[in-house]
């Protein structure tokens, strides 16, 4: 009983992961002069390479837009610094916790990430 009682104590609690603040993010990464080292590419390559993936970038908006739950969505910059990230070599672990997104958030960044790459006609 005691432990069934613990289970569905463990079961209800959510742990709400604080995403990283974009902004913040390529601000310190710019005055620290990596963020080329980070994602292989300056800046202005980055933005033209969201450029153009956003309109191939698929968010469920009904699903993580939800703030009342303390979550927050999962903004197109994430979704390409998570594919970018993971297709270098790069550690899910290290790279979903530099976000701030679970397991299954991470993956779902990467195979919406990778399906935009594939959509894209210019790439």
């Amino acid at each position: 009983m005691a432990a069934a009682v613990l289970s569905q104590k463990l079961r209800d609690s959510i742990f709400v992961r604080q995403r990283v603040n974009w902004q913040k993010h390529v601000r310190m990464l710019l005055r620290e002069k990596e963020f080329k080292k980070f994602y292989s590419m300056n800046l202005s390559s980055f933005n033209e390479l969201l450029g153009l993936l956003r309109p191939h970038i698929k968010i469920n908006f009904k699903q993580s837009s939800n703030a009342s739950n303390g979550r927050h969505p999962i903004i197109h910059e994430i979704i390409l610094h998570c594919t970018l990230r993971y297709l270098a070599g790069g550690s899910y672990h290290d790279i979903r916790t530099t976000a701030g997104l679970s397991k299954s958030s991470f993956y779902h960044c990467i195979y919406h990430g990778i399906d935009a790459i594939d959509n894209c006609p210019q790439l």
